[in-house]
């Protein structure tokens, strides 16, 4: 893939702390680069915000995790650049590092762009790896992310060399995973999501 580095502006953003363990839906499964996750977490979207479906692996709460896989879709969107600008402008206070973009391969569907960036809240309390995806589905109705997300001890060199040994092959498994979005699990009410507000903006954005 193409790699296009830029430097995002700075905003401010409250992060929201992790909330009660949810129960894991039964049956709802995917499967990542040999490893499955089970859909932990779901936001029906009302109103302009996102649909929002959130995995975490066997074992993982949504207030202890180590990687996480989630899609969301904004159904009433029709321009990625709708998602997109918001979407960053959101997590750009918690920039530890300079994002970078990845263009997909000519000919690619669906993905027009994947976003590479390390967050971490004020306090570093944690690290957080983050590759999100942007594009619009053959077939489908709206504008859709995905994310495949590290969390860790707040150790930034060690993250990198970690993490870079292994881009280019999530980056390819992540341009290739397909979800689709479900509403008809009810939302959690005393459970924030597992990515808080570091890298899940579920708010309303600009039809």
């Amino acid at each position: 893939m193409r790699l296009i580095s830029f430097l995002c502006m700075v905003l401010l953003v409250s992060l929201a702390n992790a909330g009660d363990p949810a129960h894991t839906p039964k049956g709802v499964t995917t499967h990542f680069i040999g490893v499955d996750y089970h859909l932990a977490w779901v936001d029906a979207g009302e109103g302009n915000r996102a649909i929002t479906n959130e995995y975490l692996a066997e074992g993982a709460t949504l207030e202890d995790w180590e990687t996480m896989v989630a899609v969301r879709k904004w159904p009433n969107l029709t321009e990625v650049k709708q998602v997109s600008g918001p979407y960053l402008s959101q997590i750009n206070a918690s920039f530890v590092r300079k994002a970078e973009v990845y263009s997909p391969p000519p000919g690619t569907v669906g993905t027009d762009f994947v976003l590479k960036c390390y967050l971490a809240p004020p306090d570093k309390s944690y690290l957080e790896y983050n590759l999100i995806r942007f594009g619009i589905e053959p077939g489908e109705k709206g504008v859709k992310s995905y994310q495949f997300a590290v969390r860790g001890p707040y150790s930034l060199e060690n993250a990198i060399e970690f993490n870079s040994a292994r881009l280019g092959e999530r980056l390819d498994a992540l341009t290739k995973l397909r979800l689709s979005v479900r509403t008809n699990i009810p939302s959690h009410s005393n459970a924030q999501p597992a990515s808080t507000e570091l890298a899940s903006p579920t708010e309303s954005v600009s039809e």
